[in-house]
């Protein structure tokens, strides 16, 4: 187990208390280890503050400094050279940094919470590849499942599904509602989109187990376009509420739940 040395995490962050919490568990580092950024006094470190924001800092008793995956292998592995050796390879250390700093950057857009004036601002700088590798990846894991779902539909009545329809629906929403960001709210523009993508990612995983209970039960077209009605409500209300977070106009989800209806209308007028 590691002592005295100083991991600074994020508090505010599910994925931060969640993995600080296993390192203990594993008997890896003791509880005192564990110290909230925002909280964290860095006068008599050499921690960089700003770069903490972006990966988390582990600090040692000698006063060196490792960031963000090195952190995580230095606990891992330890006193463990084949470990240290197996992570830092190229092949596995690489594609680990990028998800590493895929999740890291899009922290507050996966899980946003409310801004406080206590303790020290922790929240990421905005990586604009990283932000929108995040919007693409969550628009086509969104578009896959919703063909999926739509496939479903349309295979209980006699019409033919629009292959392409959804694709177009979740990346001409980025478009619409992202012009709207840009002209009222440009500077939120990317903070917008990010959160958008996560609400809408979150509706196709609920659609995903709605059709996986469907399929069990033997449920049909009503169960499946009830519980999609009942999604996208919900979806509405998570975009308002990120919305209020944001700081941004009631329009904005106004915007979203028209342009989401419409898709919801045609589908219904074809399958009734």
């Amino acid at each position: 187990m590691l002592r005295n040395h100083k991991l600074v995490i994020d508090k505010d962050c599910p994925m931060c208390r969640l993995y600080g919490r296993c390192f203990i568990k594993w008997q890896w580092i003791d509880e005192k280890t564990i110290q909230a950024y925002q909280e964290f006094n860095f006068d008599d470190t050499a921690i960089d503050k700003n770069r903490a924001k972006n990966e988390i800092a582990f600090v040692d008793e000698t006063g060196e400094v490792v960031y963000g995956l090195d952190s995580i292998i230095k606990i891992i592995a330890q006193d463990k050279l084949f470990v240290q050796k197996l992570f830092n390879f190229p092949l596995i250390y690489l594609p680990l940094q990028l998800i590493y700093h895929f999740i890291s950057y899009n922290r507050k857009v996966i899980y946003p919470v409310a801004s406080t004036d206590h303790g020290q601002d922790c929240n990421p700088d905005i990586h604009i590849g990283f932000r929108w590798a995040y919007i693409l990846c969550t628009a086509i894991c969104t578009a896959l499942i919703l063909s999926h779902f739509t496939i479903s539909v349309f295979s209980i009545t006699s019409y033919d599904s629009l292959p392409a329809m959804e694709w177009i629906i979740c990346f001409g929403q980025i478009i619409w509602q992202g012009a709207l960001a840009y002209i009222f709210c440009k500077p939120k523009t990317l903070e917008y989109l990010g959160n958008m993508s996560t609400v809408s990612f979150l509706g196709a995983i609920a659609v995903s187990v709605q059709l996986l209970i469907a399929h069990i039960l033997g449920l049909g077209i009503y169960f499946l376009m009830i519980g999609f009605g009942l999604i996208v409500m919900g979806m509405f209300l998570e975009h308002i509420r990120r919305c209020k977070l944001l700081g941004l106009p009631y329009f904005m989800s106004v915007s979203w739940v028209y342009y989401r209806l419409i898709p919801f209308a045609i589908i219904i007028s074809y399958v009734l």
